[in-house]
């Protein structure tokens, strides 16, 4: 699982606080939504969400990016 708060965004890159739970959303990351590329700034400091869920939930949330919607939560839950 993996939870996100909008933090901030500029022309070509959103920043969210991210975490495995919603009590522990402290780590950082920052989405360049038009060339696709994921960089962590910091991992949470509790339980490490799964990259490969935040990569899930990015491409799900691209088409709304692509229209300058940022949602002011985000989460992802794997079946």
């Amino acid at each position: 699982m993996v939870f996100c708060n909008y933090i901030e965004r500029t022309e070509d890159v959103v920043k969210y606080a991210y975490g495995a739970t919603p009590e522990d959303i402290t780590g950082l990351f920052a989405f360049d939504f038009i060339k696709k590329e994921l960089k962590i700034i910091k991992p949470p400091t509790e339980d490490d969400a799964p990259i490969r869920h935040l990569h899930s939930l990015l491409r799900i949330n691209q088409n709304l990016f692509d229209k300058g919607i940022f949602k002011e939560k985000m989460s992802y839950e794997s079946a």
